[in-house]
């Protein structure tokens, strides 16, 4: 319990410190003003960042080596972001060094945390955090400072943890229409991940996107806790109504949007746990796969970034809610 422990503090601390380096280099010596530029560095870092896990996954489930991945992730981070070379170079090398590290992280995180949730939850929930910070403070010299030395630090730490020689998340159970249920699972994905059409109003408070990237992260972070604690089935039954009754009150105060946010994503360490049990011989495939259900909804906002009338996200949530509770009886038949 203490590995797990120990393990999932370091790669929860890293997730942050590696989506904030990423997102540092791709903003580095960038001309705000060139858009078309800046466009393309950005499209071309998410795309291999996410489109580029599921076939890292198929590599890295074939091998036990899925720490040395992650160290392997580090170093091609430090050389995007330190080295002096062409933009394109340093976007290609911190994009791959960000996809090597969340399938290979996200893997031995499933394999660590066998069938508890938490320890998943926590490991998802800081990305958002060092994505936030980084995007607003991306100029200022203690975050370029702090950001990569915390790295390092995180690199050595990682260096001692024992290699866990084991292939598998969970036990290898034949489920019926395991296929049909992992698609309704990434479906779910990516319905959550289009948040960002929703038309809401816009707080003019300086902090703004750091209180919803704070009550995002909360939700991830305690989603995996309440799971276990009171069963997965009783978290999707009052986080997906809650989020919907907390999205329509958005308008009217910035906390009730943030705890929309917060109950949507309470349901992010759901999903991933239960699509790795539809084929848990494949946990590093799997995490990465769901991570590519994200990219629709960047290419959609940045492509056409229109704001969907709040009904058809009402439809949204009953859809998520009915897909959630099919996937769970799906695996679990009547318990829980």
């Amino acid at each position: 319990m203490k590995h797990i422990f120990n393990a999932t503090l370091l790669y929860t601390l890293a997730h942050a410190c590696v989506d904030g380096v990423s997102v540092l280099t791709v903003f580095q010596n960038q001309d705000f003003f060139n858009y078309k530029e800046m466009f393309f560095y950005v499209m071309l870092y998410n795309t291999l960042a996410f489109a580029g896990q599921p076939f890292a996954g198929l590599v890295l489930d074939r091998t036990n080596r899925k720490k040395e991945i992650v160290l392997l992730s580090f170093i091609l981070l430090f050389e995007g972001f330190f080295l002096p070379l062409p933009k394109l170079i340093k976007v290609i090398l911190v994009g791959v060094g960000n996809c090597l590290f969340h399938t290979a992280a996200g893997a031995e995180i499933l394999i660590k945390a066998k069938e508890k949730m938490w320890s998943l939850g926590v490991f998802v929930s800081t990305g958002v955090l060092g994505l936030t910070l980084a995007t607003v403070f991306w100029d200022n010299n203690l975050m370029q400072t702090i950001t990569p030395a915390l790295l390092a630090v995180l690199f050595v730490l990682i260096c001692f943890l024992p290699q866990l020689k084991i292939t598998s998340a969970f036990e290898k159970v034949k489920i019926k229409w395991s296929l049909l249920i992992a698609c309704a699972l990434l479906f779910c994905i990516s319905i959550r991940s289009f948040m960002g059409f929703a038309k809401t109003v816009k707080f003019d408070i300086a902090l703004y996107p750091l209180i919803i990237a704070f009550f995002v992260f909360a939700g991830k972070f305690i989603g995996g806790f309440l799971c276990d604690k009171f069963g997965t089935k009783k978290v999707i039954l009052f986080s997906v109504p809650l989020a919907a009754i907390f999205f329509f009150l958005g308008p009217l105060n910035v906390a009730f949007w943030g705890l929309s946010q917060l109950f949507v994503n309470v349901s992010m360490p759901i999903t991933l746990f239960l699509l790795c049990k539809t084929f848990p011989h494949r946990p590093a495939f799997i995490f990465g796969l769901a991570a590519s259900f994200l990219l629709p909804s960047l290419f959609l906002l940045h492509f056409f970034p229109v704001e969907v009338p709040n009904p058809i996200f009402l439809l949204i949530f009953v859809i998520n809610y009915i897909l959630l509770l099919l996937a769970f009886k799906g695996l679990y038949g009547q318990k829980n």
